[in-house]
């Protein structure tokens, strides 16, 4: 760099910024289309009405400021899972013969998807009796561990037949 140059970088550099010009003042008329929003008053309420206060059927709820259902004395909420919706696996039912609480006891059982697979196999192969090794292939009964009823049957088409109203 030349001297002139680097006289002429350090007088720039010593100079402050030009002054921005301040921002265009808006009109706040209604016919100006750019105008900022203008804040709306607050509505006026009825006072006549009266304030609505919590549903009879509810009470407030200790933490953040929720409600729970009121019940009466000794009703307890319906628990288990409803029949129809039974899988492969143990799941805790109220049994509807004798109202016992708790985990359905399962059996496996080969059923029309064993008996299917089974005979696809045997054409294709010697090996028919593998389905019938696996429980994963086959249907699954519940039934309620303590008067021993039969509930349901899980079908592994997916269905659930329900053997109880």
């Amino acid at each position: 760099m030349s001297s002139d140059t680097k006289a002429a970088a350090a007088a720039r550099a010593s100079q402050p910024y030009p002054a921005e010009a301040p921002p265009p003042a808006y009109a706040a008329g209604p016919s100006d289309a750019n105008a900022p929003p203008i804040a709306q008053e607050p509505l006026q309420q009825d006072r006549s009405a009266p304030a609505p206060g919590p549903h009879p059927a509810y009470a407030p709820g200790p933490a953040h400021g929720g409600s729970y259902p009121m019940q009466p004395y000794g009703q307890q909420q319906p628990r288990g899972t409803p029949l129809h919706s039974l899988t492969d696996q143990q799941t805790d039912v109220v049994c509807p013969a004798c109202n016992h609480y708790g985990v359905t006891v399962i059996d496996f059982q080969a059923g029309g998807f064993t008996h299917g697979l089974a005979a696809i196999i045997c054409f294709l192969s010697c090996l028919g009796c593998i389905p019938y090794l696996f429980a994963r292939l086959k249907d699954v009964t519940h039934k309620c561990a303590k008067c021993d009823t039969l509930l349901a049957t899980y079908h592994r088409s997916g269905r659930t037949v329900v053997h109880v109203k």
